[in-house]
């Protein structure tokens, strides 16, 4: 995966496979859960692009091209860019671990093929909601009737605001900003209270 602000690329050796057995690419909310929590999104969305990389034969080298893809973007190179010999990564990663030399790795079985990167193979836009920014995982959501908010019901019952039945429910950033709110006037009105006091 590689990320600039509020946007993430995919990089999946199998996302061919997904695609032959329901005929779109399907990534569950672990995907965007862990974007989340890399690049922190300061937007109410991400965008997310899963990239044109070579696809694995077979199913059973997801971990291969994952370390694979991870030591070519340590280098600041992009693996849509290359060809990957399946049939000689492992032994390569072998080399490597033995040889404590990632180089070993990147250089055998890996092959700069492309001038130019392949486009995306599919976009979607992730939503980001609630104070710990996180997208929706299919669990309860619930809506804050002061600031339209959507958030997570397991987050704000964390911290105790689980009446979730009250029609007028709030979230807790808008209670804590309301009992600010009201701290502030009672500050006030006690201040200019005591003024009075003070000149006469």
């Amino acid at each position: 995966m590689r990320s600039a602000a509020d946007a993430a690329f995919v990089y999946d050796s199998s996302h061919a496979l997904n695609m032959k057995k329901t005929g779109k690419i399907r990534h569950d909310c672990s995907i965007e859960k862990a974007v989340c929590e890399l690049i922190s999104p300061k937007s109410s969305s991400i965008i997310m692009d899963v990239a044109d990389v070579e696809q694995q034969k077979g199913g059973n080298d997801c971990g291969l091209f994952a370390i694979a893809y991870a030591a070519l973007l340590s280098k600041r190179k992009d693996p849509t860019m290359f060809d990957f010999q399946q049939c000689k990564m492992r032994s390569s990663l072998l080399q490597s671990f033995a040889g404590k030399d990632i180089s070993i790795f990147m250089e055998q079985p890996i092959k700069l093929t492309h001038i130019t990167a392949p486009s995306e193979v599919q976009t979607w836009n992730c939503r980001i909601y609630c104070h710990c920014k996180m997208p929706h995982d299919g669990k309860l959501m619930v809506k804050c009737t002061a600031c339209d908010a959507w958030l997570h019901g397991i987050c704000e019952s964390q911290i105790g605001n689980n009446n979730f039945s009250d029609s007028q429910w709030t979230c807790s950033s808008c209670q804590f900003k309301k009992k600010q709110s009201e701290e502030s006037r009672t500050f006030l009105r006690k201040k200019v209270e005591f003024s009075k006091i003070s000149l006469t």
